[in-house]
């Protein structure tokens, strides 16, 4: 992840996810190599691996930089260099658990973290009852602006879509994380930093109700400069300032 001082380049991180299968011994030290090397050419990298009555993935999900240009709420990109990486256990039963190893604090209550309503809708609509312990390992400074909660909400729905033996489309991955993009914006559902969380590249969102989108190619050369201050910012409250109406003199370009 970024520290707050950090400046540098980072690429666009353009690759699919890809489904690695270890034995239970080797996952511990595959985990311990992933927090310290950069992975992130591969987008949504999951690592499985499974014990009697019990199945575990770990996920590293990409930053991600959205409203680009005039695209407010509807064009993003996913970038290498900075990601969260959490691992989820799926066994018999109800219920989320949530276990935070990292630096930063996150919502003391299940209810209020950003990854539980799009698990929960994912759940539901797979008609399913499990118990989900998911344990945060590395993450992204929250506020960072950089899709923190999109990592999170996209890192959750990727993990459980594989648990649940791969029946969720990416596009339906997309529309379950951005519920939980929505507890994180205030109510708002969009999909800017977690479309391109999930597929990589620069996505541009075309409608959201049909929910439609496309990937936008961009040459393997393109890099992007990030530069972050020591502030940290809420997307609910950033939202809460934008004036509801603007005048047609200052939407036309």
């Amino acid at each position: 992840f970024l520290p707050p001082n950090h400046l540098g380049k980072v690429k666009v991180s353009n690759h699919k996810r890809i489904l690695c299968i270890f034995l239970g011994h080797i996952l511990p030290k595959l985990i311990s190599v992933l927090a310290i090397k950069n992975l992130s050419p591969y987008i949504c990298q999951v690592y499985k691996t499974t014990r009697k009555m019990v199945e575990q993935v770990t996920v590293f999900v990409p930053a991600s930089i959205a409203n680009l240009g005039c695209g407010f709420d509807i064009m993003g990109m996913a970038v290498e260099s900075a990601g969260d990486i959490l691992s989820m256990e799926m066994s018999e039963g109800d219920g989320i658990e949530i276990i935070n190893r990292t630096d930063y604090d996150i919502p003391s209550s299940v209810d209020d973290n950003v990854m539980t309503p799009s698990i929960r809708a994912m759940l539901a609509a797979a008609g399913v009852r499990k118990h989900l312990k998911i344990t945060l390992m590395c993450k992204i400074m929250p506020g960072s602006g950089i899709g923190s909660s999109a990592a999170s909400a996209a890192g959750a729905v990727v993990a459980l879509n594989t648990l649940l033996g791969n029946r969720f489309s990416e596009k339906e991955m997309v529309e379950f994380a951005m519920e939980g993009e929505a507890l994180s914006s205030g109510g708002a559902k969009h999909a800017d930093n977690v479309a391109p969380a999930i597929l990589g590249g620069i996505v541009l969102i075309c409608s959201y109700s049909p929910f439609e989108y496309i990937r936008i190619p961009f040459p393997d050369s393109f890099c992007a400069a990030i530069a972050h201050p020591r502030i940290t910012v809420k997307t609910s409250e950033s939202r809460a300032v934008l004036p509801k109406d603007i005048p047609l003199h200052d939407a036309i370009l």
